[in-house]
Protein backbone atom coordinates (compact mmCIF):
# COMPACT_ATOMS: atom_id res chain seq x y z
CA UNK A 1 0.00 0.00 0.00
CA UNK A 2 1.15 3.15 -0.57
CA UNK A 3 0.49 7.19 0.93
CA UNK A 4 -0.98 9.30 -0.41
CA UNK A 5 -0.12 12.07 2.23
CA UNK A 6 -4.02 13.16 1.68
CA UNK A 7 -5.92 13.01 5.57
CA UNK A 8 -9.29 13.56 6.20
CA UNK A 9 -11.57 13.85 8.74
CA UNK A 10 -15.01 11.79 9.29
CA UNK A 11 -17.92 13.71 9.37
CA UNK A 12 -20.53 13.47 12.57
CA UNK A 13 -22.55 10.89 10.32
CA UNK A 14 -19.46 8.78 9.43
CA UNK A 15 -18.93 10.24 5.77
CA UNK A 16 -15.73 11.50 4.20
CA UNK A 17 -14.74 12.66 0.97
CA UNK A 18 -13.03 10.72 -1.46
CA UNK A 19 -10.67 13.44 -3.21
CA UNK A 20 -11.14 13.99 -6.72
CA UNK A 21 -7.94 12.91 -7.99
CA UNK A 22 -7.69 9.25 -6.70
CA UNK A 23 -11.67 9.24 -7.31
CA UNK A 24 -10.15 10.10 -10.89
CA UNK A 25 -7.12 7.88 -10.89
CA UNK A 26 -8.81 4.98 -10.07
CA UNK A 27 -12.03 5.81 -12.43
CA UNK A 28 -14.57 6.31 -9.86
CA UNK A 29 -17.59 8.19 -11.07
CA UNK A 30 -20.61 9.79 -9.03
CA UNK A 31 -23.39 6.74 -7.97
CA UNK A 32 -20.22 4.13 -8.40
CA UNK A 33 -20.68 1.28 -5.84
CA UNK A 34 -17.62 0.50 -3.52
CA UNK A 35 -17.13 -2.46 -1.79
CA UNK A 36 -15.33 -2.33 2.00
CA UNK A 37 -12.91 -4.58 3.10
CA UNK A 38 -11.62 -4.78 6.91
CA UNK A 39 -7.48 -5.67 6.93
CA UNK A 40 -6.46 -5.82 10.81
CA UNK A 41 -5.82 -1.59 11.50
CA UNK A 42 -6.90 -0.81 7.79
CA UNK A 43 -10.24 -0.12 5.90
CA UNK A 44 -9.77 -0.96 2.37
CA UNK A 45 -12.33 0.55 -0.42
CA UNK A 46 -12.70 -1.47 -4.15
CA UNK A 47 -14.43 -0.70 -6.74
CA UNK A 48 -17.40 -2.85 -6.80
CA UNK A 49 -18.92 -4.75 -10.09
CA UNK A 50 -22.51 -6.58 -10.50
CA UNK A 51 -20.68 -7.83 -13.30
CA UNK A 52 -17.81 -9.09 -11.82
CA UNK A 53 -19.15 -12.00 -10.92
CA UNK A 54 -20.83 -13.03 -14.29
CA UNK A 55 -17.57 -13.70 -16.00
CA UNK A 56 -18.09 -17.36 -16.20
CA UNK A 57 -21.41 -16.99 -17.77
CA UNK A 58 -20.37 -14.42 -19.48
CA UNK A 59 -17.67 -16.29 -21.33
CA UNK A 60 -19.32 -19.73 -22.19
CA UNK A 61 -22.31 -17.14 -23.95
CA UNK A 62 -19.39 -15.64 -25.62
CA UNK A 63 -18.03 -18.76 -26.80
CA UNK A 64 -21.69 -19.63 -28.23
CA UNK A 65 -22.47 -17.04 -30.22
CA UNK A 66 -19.02 -16.97 -31.47
CA UNK A 67 -19.37 -19.41 -33.33
CA UNK A 68 -22.32 -17.72 -35.01
CA UNK A 69 -20.85 -14.33 -35.38
CA UNK A 70 -17.54 -14.65 -36.10
CA UNK A 71 -16.07 -11.86 -34.86
CA UNK A 72 -14.54 -10.34 -31.63
CA UNK A 73 -17.07 -9.70 -28.90
CA UNK A 74 -16.40 -8.59 -25.12
CA UNK A 75 -18.10 -8.23 -22.39
CA UNK A 76 -17.47 -5.47 -19.50
CA UNK A 77 -18.34 -4.00 -16.54
CA UNK A 78 -17.81 -0.14 -15.57
CA UNK A 79 -14.07 -0.82 -15.61
CA UNK A 80 -12.37 -3.91 -17.19
CA UNK A 81 -13.39 -6.26 -19.72
CA UNK A 82 -14.78 -9.89 -17.95
CA UNK A 83 -15.25 -12.06 -20.99
CA UNK A 84 -14.09 -11.84 -24.55
CA UNK A 85 -13.74 -13.97 -27.74
CA UNK A 86 -11.17 -13.28 -30.78
CA UNK A 87 -8.40 -13.50 -31.36
CA UNK A 88 -5.45 -12.17 -28.89
CA UNK A 89 -7.69 -12.69 -25.83
CA UNK A 90 -4.40 -12.22 -23.61
CA UNK A 91 -4.80 -8.38 -24.91
CA UNK A 92 -8.26 -8.07 -23.69
CA UNK A 93 -9.22 -10.68 -20.49
CA UNK A 94 -9.12 -8.44 -17.17
CA UNK A 95 -7.91 -5.18 -18.79
CA UNK A 96 -9.41 -2.21 -18.04
CA UNK A 97 -11.22 -0.57 -20.97
CA UNK A 98 -9.79 2.66 -22.19
CA UNK A 99 -11.43 5.84 -21.29
CA UNK A 100 -13.12 6.11 -24.70
CA UNK A 101 -14.95 2.80 -24.26
CA UNK A 102 -16.42 4.24 -20.70
CA UNK A 103 -17.56 7.57 -22.43
CA UNK A 104 -19.39 5.81 -25.03
CA UNK A 105 -20.82 3.69 -22.93
CA UNK A 106 -22.09 6.28 -20.43
CA UNK A 107 -23.97 7.92 -23.99
CA UNK A 108 -26.32 5.17 -22.73
CA UNK A 109 -27.18 4.34 -26.53
CA UNK A 110 -25.98 2.02 -28.81
CA UNK A 111 -23.40 3.05 -31.30
CA UNK A 112 -22.02 1.71 -34.45
CA UNK A 113 -18.78 3.14 -36.56
CA UNK A 114 -15.72 2.64 -38.16
CA UNK A 115 -12.48 4.03 -36.20
CA UNK A 116 -9.50 3.83 -35.32
CA UNK A 117 -10.35 2.94 -31.45
CA UNK A 118 -8.46 2.44 -28.19
CA UNK A 119 -10.40 -0.80 -26.91
CA UNK A 120 -7.81 -1.33 -23.77
CA UNK A 121 -5.35 1.42 -22.43
CA UNK A 122 -2.53 2.08 -25.02
CA UNK A 123 -4.27 -0.59 -27.89
CA UNK A 124 -5.37 1.04 -30.58
CA UNK A 125 -7.35 -0.93 -33.68
CA UNK A 126 -8.61 0.38 -37.29
CA UNK A 127 -11.63 -1.39 -36.89
CA UNK A 128 -15.75 -1.80 -37.57
CA UNK A 129 -17.79 -1.46 -33.98
CA UNK A 130 -21.01 -1.73 -32.47
CA UNK A 131 -21.15 -1.00 -28.86
CA UNK A 132 -24.52 -1.17 -26.41
CA UNK A 133 -24.23 -0.63 -22.99
CA UNK A 134 -25.78 -2.96 -19.73
CA UNK A 135 -28.60 -1.37 -17.98
CA UNK A 136 -29.93 -2.72 -15.39
CA UNK A 137 -32.49 -0.84 -13.30
CA UNK A 138 -31.85 2.17 -14.89
CA UNK A 139 -27.80 2.09 -14.25
CA UNK A 140 -25.30 1.32 -17.10
CA UNK A 141 -23.07 -1.71 -15.64
CA UNK A 142 -20.91 -2.76 -18.55
CA UNK A 143 -21.16 -2.53 -22.37
CA UNK A 144 -21.01 -5.76 -24.69
CA UNK A 145 -19.22 -4.87 -28.21
CA UNK A 146 -18.08 -6.34 -31.20
CA UNK A 147 -15.23 -5.20 -33.94
CA UNK A 148 -13.68 -6.39 -36.95
CA UNK A 149 -12.25 -5.32 -39.69
CA UNK A 150 -14.93 -6.84 -41.81
CA UNK A 151 -18.49 -4.63 -41.76
CA UNK A 152 -20.31 -5.16 -38.85
CA UNK A 153 -23.74 -6.73 -40.54
CA UNK A 154 -27.43 -6.41 -38.89
CA UNK A 155 -27.18 -10.20 -37.94
CA UNK A 156 -24.35 -8.78 -35.25
CA UNK A 157 -26.14 -5.87 -34.11
CA UNK A 158 -28.93 -7.94 -33.37
CA UNK A 159 -26.59 -10.86 -31.45
CA UNK A 160 -24.60 -7.97 -29.48
CA UNK A 161 -28.05 -6.54 -28.67
CA UNK A 162 -29.50 -9.98 -27.28
CA UNK A 163 -26.51 -10.65 -24.89
CA UNK A 164 -26.75 -7.17 -23.65
CA UNK A 165 -30.37 -7.22 -22.69
CA UNK A 166 -29.86 -10.84 -21.44
CA UNK A 167 -27.30 -9.65 -18.69
CA UNK A 168 -29.41 -6.11 -18.23
CA UNK A 169 -32.46 -8.13 -17.71
CA UNK A 170 -30.49 -11.41 -15.24
CA UNK A 171 -29.26 -8.15 -13.39
CA UNK A 172 -32.53 -6.60 -13.14
CA UNK A 173 -33.57 -9.88 -10.50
Amino acid sequence: MRSTGIVRKIDKLGRIVIPKEIRNALRILDEDNLELFLDDDSIILKKFSFMKNMNGIAQNLLDSVQKTLNKNILVSDNNSIIAYVGSEKEKFINKKISKSIMEMMNLRTSLRNQSNLEIVDGLFYNVNYYLTPIVSNGNIIGSVMTFDKDVITDNDIRLVDIISNFFGKYMDN
